[in-house]
């Protein structure tokens, strides 16, 4: 399979990499486009599944694209099955776990309106899913101005009352409510750009000098990623050494370290390069019980016999779908420590390595 190679990476990446929205004027034009996309799967009667911005990238001049369509599935009627990523899925997916059948066209919507969101915001709202949890909370019992007070208070920003009205409908918990795509074209939020063909909004881009903004947010996005591709070009000696990888794809190195030097990136799949003399036994022992120590009752550990392969799961207790594994090797020069992403979103993934990385320095 021959496919497009899109430069621009995903709008996963940049709003967790800037730490910023692209505000709402941009986002208008991102979304509307966006939107057309999912619209043309829909009226071919094909439902997503697991819209998110990680699943959105920027091909070239900006065009946003959809990708990661292994959960799609045709949707002439109600669909059934458990799909997506937890915090873009739709609460009558979560509540009754795929088993009952859903309209799959109405739980994109919701995907599209935390999308929309993030976008607009750059905060991810919704990385914490539980009933309890105080944004969703307000959304289960229709308290609009609670919510918006509560995310304004996170994301630390003023939104129009046209943006915060066409997010609300879209991840109204009645999927009979939420709007149809050809709604959302049309909403007043989007303004004058509802009736644009594709010239008029390629003017409107460059009137809101879009490409100009989308440009900087790249080059730091690249500055990060292209920091460890150096790293990765200088390290590339020490890939074949590793003992019983299971595959030598992308590997990223942190700079040189050891256990109580270490420095963290900005990817789903970290390698801490551990120079020099550890014993295994001891660190494994160590850095198990200092996660459960961390965690304590949240999480649930399964280890191999040597304790060099650990899983961490917070999913079946805490009921957030994010799991980390991790894995030490031996190489000629020491050990590699590494931690792979297997469920949840970026900010889950970044959250627990971060806390795991401050136990592992006091080794």
């Amino acid at each position: 399979m021959i496919l497009e190679y899109a430069s621009n990476y995903d709008l996963g990446d940049y709003l967790m990499i800037t730490k910023t929205g692209f505000g709402e004027q941009n986002t208008k034009v991102i979304f509307y486009k966006i939107l057309t996309c999912i619209q043309e799967i829909h009226k071919n009667k094909i439902c997503h599944r697991d819209i998110k911005t990680d699943n959105i990238i920027f091909g070239k001049n900006f065009i946003p694209k959809i990708t990661d369509f292994g959960h799609c599935i045709k949707c002439t009627s109600k669909v059934e099955g458990d799909a997506g990523t937890r915090a873009y899925k739709a609460p009558e997916i979560i509540k009754r776990e795929g088993v009952v059948p859903y309209d799959g066209i109405k739980a994109d919507i919701y995907s599209l309106g935390i999308t929309l969101i993030e976008l607009v915001t750059g905060s991810y709202t919704f990385l914490n899913k539980k009933e309890n949890y105080k944004l969703y909370k307000y959304i289960i019992d229709g308290n609009k101005n609670e919510f918006w007070f509560e995310l304004l208070k996170e994301s630390n920003g003023k939104y129009s009352n046209e943006f915060k009205d066409l997010c609300w409908k879209m991840i109204d918990l009645d999927p009979k409510k939420r709007p149809e795509i050809g709604d959302i074209l049309k909403d007043k939020w989007f303004g004058e750009i509802r009736n644009m063909n594709a010239e008029q909004l390629g003017n409107y881009e460059k009137a809101i000098n879009l490409e100009k903004i989308l440009l900087e947010k790249l080059k730091k996005v690249q500055a990060i990623k292209e920091d460890y591709l150096n790293i990765i070009n200088k390290k590339v000696g020490y890939i074949p050494t590793v003992r019983s990888l299971e595959e030598n794809s992308n590997f990223y190195f942190t700079d040189e370290i050891n256990p109580k030097e270490i420095k963290s990136g900005r990817f789903m799949n970290y390698i801490i390069n551990i120079k020099g003399s550890i014993n295994q036994k001891d660190f494994m022992n160590f850095l198990l019980s200092e996660i459960f120590e961390e965690f304590g009752k949240m999480c649930r550990i399964e280890k191999d016999e040597d304790n060099a392969k650990i899983k961490i799961d917070l999913e079946d207790i805490d009921k957030n779908i994010y799991t980390i594994g991790i894995k030490l090797y031996k190489t000629d020069e020491g050990y590699l420590l590494r931690f792979i992403k297997k469920g949840g979103t970026k900010k889950d993934f970044f959250d627990i390595y971060e806390r795991i990385v401050d136990l592992i320095k006091t080794f």
